[in-house]
Formats: structure tokens, C-alpha cells, sequence
């Protein structure tokens, strides 16, 4: 139990960002070529995406603390 508390609210922001992604990468605005270079400018760009994903990809799983609860 306690590996499954240690992750929680770090899994339950994954999921929500990949629901982001979804409405990110799927938007009807990039169908239309006059709005589609604003939307990716900043939404998909390099830039934007490094910042929103920085957190999940310099995460340091040794240093997550799990401390011993009831099994």
C-alpha cells in the first residue's frame, strides 16, 4: 500500500496530462491553416512541451519516500 500512496498524485498528473495531450494533439483547430500555426506555436512547439513536461521526465524515482503503513 504504501508503493501504491507514494504514487498516487504523480500517476493521477500523468493521466491527466495525457488527457490534455489528447485534446492538444487531436484539436479541430489544426485543421483550419489559419489558427493551426498559432495552436502549434504554443502548444506543440518544442519550447512549450519541454516546460509542461519537464516535472515527468527529470522525476527521480529513488528519492520518492515510501514509508512503511499497514499491508
Amino acid at each position: 500500500m504504501a508503493y501504491e500512496a507514494a504514487r498516487h498524485e504523480r500517476t493521477s498528473r500523468v493521466v491527466q496530462g495525457s488527457a490534455a495531450n489528447t485534446r492538444r494533439y487531436h484539436n479541430p483547430i489544426l485543421g483550419d491553416p489559419a489558427r493551426a500555426a498559432g495552436h502549434v506555436e504554443s502548444e506543440l512547439a518544442a519550447a512549450p512541451a519541454m516546460e509542461r513536461f519537464d516535472w515527468l521526465y527529470r522525476h527521480d524515482a529513488t528519492t520518492t519516500p515510501i514509508t512503511r503503513g499497514s499491508p
